[in-house]
């Protein structure tokens, strides 16, 4: 087995894990929500000489089989959390990609190493897997479009981190295709919001996974199997 995929597999899982936290995250979210709204209703229904206990069962039905819950991993977690699972997502994806062209270079013996392209991070990785390594996944328009954006929210984020854009800017174009500008948003003075949610995170989360899992299951499976010694 390459090295390069014991290094994917590595991150994957550290992928997975921060998507658990987030699922968790949620499910907390949910559960101390659902409290605080039976508790409310319950309170109101007893100002109004009903008795909490008799109604208590009704009042978990009612839930059960109702659209009441707002969604609150906003309210969990502020701005500034969710754009640091956000860069600690991103984080494995370019850890990950660096290490892993620097391998296959090593075991392929390639004669261009990483270091000679210009730029660095993701992008460089990817161009090195792409021009040098041939890796024919990385042709796929919209994941390389997609892990484009994300590098730009992430240098955005990284290096500024405020909570609105210029409008028509790379990063509002990269924010527009996951999602990210807020729909009721005013473009004042060539200005717009934009805000983070657990559906972006998803989407993040799932494109690098996606990315990583076609390289280390697909691809360095069948075309980047060591030499053997003789």
């Amino acid at each position: 087995m390459s090295l390069a995929k014991v290094f994917i597999h590595s991150y994957v899982s550290e992928l997975e894990e921060i998507q658990e936290y987030i699922d968790q995250i949620d499910i907390w979210q949910k559960a101390m929500q659902r409290e605080n709204f039976k508790n409310s209703l319950l309170d109101s229904l007893d100002s109004m000489g009903y008795d909490k206990k008799d109604l208590e069962g009704l009042v978990n039905e009612h839930l059960d089989s109702s659209d009441w819950y707002s969604g609150g991993f906003r309210e969990a977690f502020p701005q500034i959390l969710i754009k640091s699972l956000f860069l600690s997502a991103y984080s494995c994806l370019e850890v990950c990609l660096t290490e892993v062209s620097e391998i296959i270079q090593k075991e392929q013996n390639l004669l261009i190493k990483p270091d000679d392209f210009r730029g660095s991070g993701v992008l460089r990785a990817l161009l090195y897997l792409k021009k040098v390594v041939l890796l024919p996944i990385l042709s796929d328009h919209e994941m390389e479009m997609d892990i484009r954006a994300l590098n730009k929210l992430r240098n955005f984020y990284a290096h500024d981190g405020k909570n609105h854009i210029k409008a028509k800017s790379p990063v509002h174009q990269a924010a527009e295709r996951f999602g990210i500008v807020q729909d009721s948003t005013i473009e004042i003075f060539g200005i717009v919001q934009i805000y983070l949610d657990k559906e972006f995170l998803n989407k993040a989360i799932y494109t690098i996974k996606l990315l990583l899992t076609y390289i280390g299951e697909g691809i360095i499976d069948k075309y980047m199997t060591p030499r053997r010694s003789h």
